[in-house]
């Protein structure tokens, strides 16, 4: 703690938050267990007597997160109340680095008697080291590129993707068993709406192609697909 957090309040006291307010410690206390019972292991929950800044936590739980235990000193008062954001005895949602590295979200609620002078405070501590790792791990798992649609007005991008595209087509057709020459019209209907399914025909020049390879114009193939997703559509 440092010298102008001391002169902040009395160095010495005989005075005790737990003796002086006991139903007020009694309800904090059980609150920083729930929190920190709730919340695990990496949330802190201190409750601070300031009239005694020199020794001020009277309970701790959790407090491995910091290394501190009953009757340490409270730390940051001086840069909790000089916080722009500090507000009605409060200052919530802020974080911190101890000395070892942690990041800590905390809070911090000052507390004052009737006369309204300032006895003690309530605070959280809560390491955020695991969620961070956890965060990072996600972000680096869930890192990727999107497989976009390829647009039929999209050029071909090299010639490893016709030959693929020509391999799927002469494959499918070969799987058929009939000889192009001898296929029907539902013969190449049903050869059509297979490379549909596999959706061959985003890909640029695949209509030319397949026209090409069952002895049809383009034009033929415009109307096979338009037969098949009007089958579709009455299903």
């Amino acid at each position: 703690m440092s010298n102008s957090e001391e002169n902040l309040f009395n160095k010495t006291s005989d005075k005790s938050l737990v003796k002086d307010y006991p139903l007020l410690y009694n309800v904090l206390r059980k609150i920083s267990t729930s929190l920190s019972q709730t919340l695990g292991p990496t949330c802190e929950v201190n409750i601070h007597d300031l009239r005694n800044p020199a020794s001020s936590i009277v309970h701790i739980d959790n407090g491995h997160v910091t290394g501190r235990v009953e009757g340490d000193a409270i730390m940051d008062m001086t840069a909790i109340l000089s916080n722009d954001r500090f507000d009605d005895d409060m200052l919530y949602n802020y974080t911190k680095k101890t000395t070892d590295g942690k990041v800590l979200k905390c809070f911090s609620i000052l507390i004052r008697n009737d006369q309204g002078e300032i006895i003690g405070s309530f605070g959280m501590n809560f390491d955020l080291g695991k969620l961070l790792n956890a965060k990072t791990v996600i972000d680096e798992f869930t890192r990727g590129y999107e497989l976009n649609s390829v647009s039929e007005d999209r050029p071909l991008v090299n010639e490893s993707v016709v030959s693929i595209l020509h391999q799927i087509i002469y494959n499918t057709i070969e799987e058929y068993g009939i000889a192009v020459s001898e296929m029907s019209k539902e013969d190449k209907i049903e050869i059509v709406h297979f490379l549909e399914e596999k959706q061959v025909f985003l890909i640029k020049g695949a209509i030319n192609y397949v026209a090409e390879t069952l002895n049809v114009s383009r034009f033929t193939i415009y109307n096979y697909l338009d037969e098949i997703r009007s089958r579709k559509n009455m299903k």
